[in-house]
């Protein structure tokens, strides 16, 4: 029996709602991952070394059998600042993927601690250059000459020479 084409377009309609329900739900959870970045970028650079040192030290101790946690730890470390002194290797296959989460936690935080560094110098410069006392001092005398040409245009005669010029200029 096959099915019949309302059938059909009914479960292709579906699947695509399905999909684009998805994609709004990650998207959703992609814009609260930022702003959390955002708000304290420090804070997950410091949990993404400690966390790769500390999980990757555990699991490097119990996938290597002639290791302790001290030398996964150390094996973590090594692995997180590129040292890579080699007296400590990973040899299964567990090992070798717990030391890309290690090299991977590392190199996001290097790139997070960099990303904040470069927004604080960007802003230090962008706030030094809108440090313009002279224009500010310019701007509060025009504001001023502003007020008082208010006063003297709001004057019933002056309205009805400026209606009087305009008059003139159009019926040329």
């Amino acid at each position: 029996m096959g099915t019949t084409p309302a059938r059909s377009a009914s479960r292709t309609s579906s699947a695509i709602h399905s999909v684009v329900t998805s994609q709004r739900w990650i998207d959703v959870q992609l814009e609260r991952l930022q702003q959390w970045i955002a708000k304290s970028p420090v804070r997950l650079a410091l949990m993404l070394l400690i966390g790769g040192r500390v999980i990757g030290g555990a699991v490097y101790s119990v996938a290597e059998s002639d290791a302790d946690w001290f030398d996964g730890a150390w094996w973590a470390l090594v692995t997180q600042t590129t040292v890579g002194y080699g007296d400590f290797a990973p040899e299964s296959f567990i090992g070798r993927a717990t030391a890309e989460f290690v090299m991977w936690s590392a190199i996001l935080a290097v790139a997070i601690i960099t990303a904040s560094f470069a927004g604080l110098i960007a802003e230090a410069r962008i706030n030094k250059h809108q440090e313009t006392p002279e224009l500010d001092d310019d701007l509060d005398q025009l504001i001023g000459q502003i007020e008082a040409l208010k006063s003297v245009v709001t004057d019933p005669r002056v309205e009805a020479a400026l209606r009087q010029v305009h008059e003139e200029r159009r019926n040329r």
